[in-house]
């Protein structure tokens, strides 16, 4: 997850030692402090969140999986502008996306994004951070 580009940076850094021990991704995702979902941009729903994702964002177990960016978080715009720079650059190389929720508060956010996995499944990782 780290962005090897003078305007990128890093959610965490880790290294495990043993082949034999394996630490579930959601594990790992789970302990940061900040809201991370993972997103298909193909169909725009919400198939992941994290420990603070789900609690900060409200997002219920049930949403998970049937949910969509643009029903929860996002207005139709902020996500159609994100998979279209997606698609022309593929890394975002740490652009900073600020986007006003329309649904519950209104907050401000800023949201990493990368590619994981296949990039023909177009998921995608973002992360949430309040800022002033």
């Amino acid at each position: 997850m780290a962005l090897d580009n003078p305007n990128g940076g890093s959610i965490f850094v880790g290294k495990i030692a043993a082949a034999s021990t394996e630490i579930a991704a959601t594990e790992v995702l789970d302990t940061v402090p900040t809201p991370i979902l993972v997103a298909d941009l193909n169909s725009r729903q919400i198939k992941y969140a994290n420990k603070a994702g789900r609690g900060e964002l409200g997002l219920s177990a049930t949403q998970i999986g049937t949910e969509r960016l643009s029903d929860k978080l996002m207005n139709s715009k902020d996500v159609r502008d994100l998979a279209l720079v997606m698609d022309r650059v593929g890394w975002d190389a740490g652009r900073v996306w600020q986007v006003e929720s329309h649904i519950g508060l209104k907050r401000h956010y800023r949201i990493r994004t990368c590619f994981i996995g296949n990039q023909s499944e177009r998921h995608v990782v973002l992360e949430f951070c309040r800022y002033g």
